[in-house]
């Protein structure tokens, strides 16, 4: 009744949260809305880890798109740019974080521009941890330059690795469920010998 008729599937929260909100703006009374809530749960929320000039997250969610939604901060974006600019390089932040700051406001999300190149940036391998096995596909909108993604299990094995394209559509992404992708330049695994059923990761690495 206080929606929005039709509600998109990218924009749902504002479809839905606008157009009631503008409704308690008119004095609507919030009783109308729903029954009050007699609790809040509190979710646990695992913190990154930093070890060996590294730093490990979680991913916590892949959206429909196939963007990864970490557990990195604040705190954890400024220490990665710390990390490139103490390598030399320049960092910028970008796009709707500096509006958010100009405003006053705490960024949701952070888009950070370097002069370090794709194949500077992939000299270093980098692993994502889904906390558990899941099944999913990864886009390559954004991404420049080819990569390739060896797919683990919780035990540790290289069960599968793909070569992964730069493209606007195509989704990538192993039959069966992992849990870490370990991203690698383009030709990485087959340069150091490392092969699919073969492989493993020792020990898994598991962010707290």
């Amino acid at each position: 009744e206080y929606w929005l008729p039709d509600s998109t599937s990218t924009f749902q929260g504002r479809d839905i949260m606008a157009p009631v909100a503008a409704h308690l703006a008119r004095d609507l009374e919030p009783q109308k809305l729903g029954p009050a809530l007699a609790s809040i749960e509190m979710l646990h929320w695992p913190q990154a880890t930093k070890s060996g000039g590294g730093l490990t997250g979680v991913v916590i969610y892949v959206d429909s798109f196939g963007n990864l939604i970490t557990n990195l901060n604040r705190a954890d974006v400024m220490a990665i740019g710390a990390a490139l600019e103490e390598a030399g390089f320049e960092l910028y932040f970008v796009g709707g974080c500096v509006r958010d700051l100009l405003l006053e406001r705490i960024p949701k999300d952070w888009d950070i521009t370097t002069n370090a190149t794709p194949e500077e940036i992939q000299k270093s391998l980098i692993l994502f941890d889904f906390g558990r096995e899941i099944y999913t596909q990864f886009h390559m909108n954004n991404v420049p330059a080819a990569l390739d993604i060896a797919f683990v299990k919780d035990d540790g094995r290289v069960f599968a690795i793909l070569r992964m394209d730069p493209s606007p559509t195509a989704l990538y992404g192993p039959l069966g469920n992992f849990r870490y992708a370990l991203e690698a330049r383009a030709g990485f695994y087959e340069g150091q010998g490392i092969r699919q059923g073969e492989a493993r990761l020792l020990p898994p690495v598991t962010a707290k």
